[in-house]
């Protein structure tokens, strides 16, 4: 057989042999250019402005050059916001971002090392502590972990070096995790919405659409506080997490108050978890079963009354009491009805704790039932002052 007869059977078979050919309909070779031309190596210069900032409690990976694998590092920056490497000593790296703390060992090491070629990672994340204030169920300081990750919580270990080749521990993990493809190595970072879901989550007041998230600048960019406004409704209207941002520590988390309820945010809230989904109440005096009652988020007092019960034939006016984010007391006085609007003054939602005192006396009922109903109460109010409130 000639070399021309050969090549022609070659591209006959690379023709019609759907084995060893693809062809492309004109709508797929657009979508594949489409895709190459709306990426770039620009991409990879997408660094966030809002650089970690490093604090106590941070374990940190600091590797000097691969050439000089005995200064590598594992340390956790101490209360005080230092940290030993071999060489430079105790340094000071509190306030500093993982850029900034980069760029200087660099330096100083450069009259140590002829090449310096710095790595820092962060192994484990220090707790994130933020303030969160405003229109929320449990407003205040909270402590959320740093992060989540499937990885061991202390995977660098104290070993003897192997051999002759001098390889600290830390680079012996690492080079065990890479050379296992099986690990999966998976870190979670806490947003804002975890922070208003531990914060009890939000109430009908809560005005999601202009959350104002306050931070520390890092020193580079001049230090003190930046402020932005983040739109977390539409997260939980449509799904849309833009908004939703990771928190870093001391971070303060404002949400203000709207003029006019809507019921909407509790019910998508709730949706989406950002609220428990149900919440205690407590029931007492001219009631069939008085006592604590778990309802759903969206339940007025009506159906609190009709949990317990209902009321008895003689009764009297029903005292309400409920305690506000800001602290304030928002206590009313009751004609009961069934058919009341739900949501109406005399027929609110229920939030969690809420006291519902039927005609008789709040002291009228046994020491257990009174020591059970003020237990929600306990850190803001005494029992003694409880009795004020309801009987004043």
């Amino acid at each position: 057989m000639s070399n021309r007869t050969g090549l022609f059977l070659f591209i006959t078979l690379l023709i019609f042999n759907p084995l060893l050919s693809f062809t492309l309909s004109s709508e797929n070779k657009n979508e594949i250019v489409s895709q190459e031309t709306s990426i770039d190596i620009n991409y990879f210069n997408k660094i966030p402005k809002n650089d970690y900032i490093i604090g106590p409690g941070d374990n940190l990976l600091i590797v000097v050059s691969k050439d000089y694998p005995e200064l590598t590092r594992s340390t956790v920056v101490n209360g005080e916001g230092t940290i030993n490497l071999y060489s430079l000593g105790r340094i000071y790296v509190e306030g500093l971002t993982i850029s900034e703390l980069k760029s200087l060992i660099d330096k100083a090491y450069k009259d140590y090392v002829r090449y310096p070629d710095i790595e820092i990672n962060i192994i484990d994340y220090r707790p994130v502590s933020i303030l969160v204030n405003g229109e929320v169920n449990k407003p205040g300081l909270l402590t959320l972990k740093g992060s989540l990750s499937l990885a061991p919580k202390n995977p660098i270990q104290e070993k003897p070096f192997l051999g002759s080749s001098k390889i600290p521990p830390a680079f012996q993990y690492l080079d065990q995790i890479y050379a296992d493809t099986d690990t999966n190595i998976d870190y979670y970072f806490p947003k804002v919405f975890d922070a208003i879901q531990k914060s009890g989550g939000v109430t009908e007041y809560s005005n999601l659409s202009e959350i104002k998230l306050i931070r520390e600048n890092s020193l580079s960019n001049g230090g003190g506080k930046i402020e932005t406004t983040l739109d977390l409704k539409k997260f939980i209207l449509n799904g849309d997490d833009s908004n939703n941002i990771r928190i870093y520590d001391k971070d303060i988390i404002v949400i203000d108050k709207l003029k006019d309820p809507d019921q909407s945010i509790v019910s998508n809230a709730v949706r989406y978890r950002m609220n428990p989904q149900y919440v205690q109440v407590i029931v007492s005096g001219r009631v069939n079963i008085p006592g604590v009652f778990k309802l759903s988020r969206e339940s007025t007092l009506n159906d609190a009354i009709d949990m317990a019960g209902g009321t008895r034939v003689i009764r009297g006016p029903i005292k309400y009491l409920s305690f506000n984010n800001d602290g304030t007391i928002d206590k009313r006085k009751i004609n009961y009805r069934k058919n009341l609007k739900r949501g109406s003054y005399s027929n609110p939602y229920l939030k969690q704790g809420d006291l519902i005192v039927v005609g008789s006396s709040f002291l009228s009922n046994s020491a257990e039932a009174i020591k059970e109903i003020t237990a929600p109460f306990q850190g803001l109010y005494s029992t003694y002052r409880l009795y004020e409130l309801i009987s004043e």
